[in-house]
């Protein structure tokens, strides 16, 4: 994987394209393990639940390179908890905290 030239100091929380993105599918009641992509595009049924009730949980999770070489991602225990919760409360199907940290970090 190439390693980019960002200037980490303004990085911001705004919407940054990538080059990969993290996606994982609920199915038969359970979330399979989900894969890392490069398609950008979004492929959903005419009829899923989010378009008819807008219900949806979308969390980012701000990684970054340290001076030596490693990646390591900021405070990912909280991210998960705020995606459990926010799941939690709207009753839609959410990970369990620690499936999602083994999840993203792996």
């Amino acid at each position: 994987m190439e390693i980019k030239d960002l200037d980490w100091g303004n990085i911001g929380f705004n919407y940054r394209i990538t080059d990969y993105r993290y996606v994982s599918n609920f199915k038969d009641g359970k979330w399979d393990d989900g894969e890392l992509l490069t398609d950008s595009n979004v492929t959903i049924n005419e009829s899923a639940g989010i378009l008819q009730y807008c219900q949806e949980v979308f969390e980012g999770l701000k990684a970054y390179r340290t001076k030596d070489g490693h990646i390591v991602t900021f405070r990912p225990d909280l991210n998960a908890k705020r995606m459990h919760d926010s799941a939690k409360r709207l009753e839609i199907c959410h990970l369990m905290r620690r499936d999602s940290l083994k999840r993203w970090t792996r």
